[in-house]
């Protein structure tokens, strides 16, 4: 609606894109306070984000396009 203010950034952040492997990505992010890592799979050379669920467990996605 016409009220909906629109979003804005708060905390702009600059994120290196690193080439490890999916356990690297998953170590990072427990020994990190971001809620996600991003980085170039060192097995396919695909993006992917990886992040812990609300039910704990970690999940990858891949990021194509």
């Amino acid at each position: 609606s016409e009220f909906d203010p629109e979003p804005f950034i708060v905390h702009p952040e600059n994120y290196s894109i690193r080439t490890m492997f999916k356990e690297d990505a998953i170590m990072e992010l427990e020994l990190s306070d971001r809620p996600f890592v991003l980085y170039k799979s060192a097995r396919r050379g695909q993006l992917t984000i990886v992040y812990r669920r609300k039910d704990g467990d970690y999940a990858a996605m891949d990021v194509c396009c």
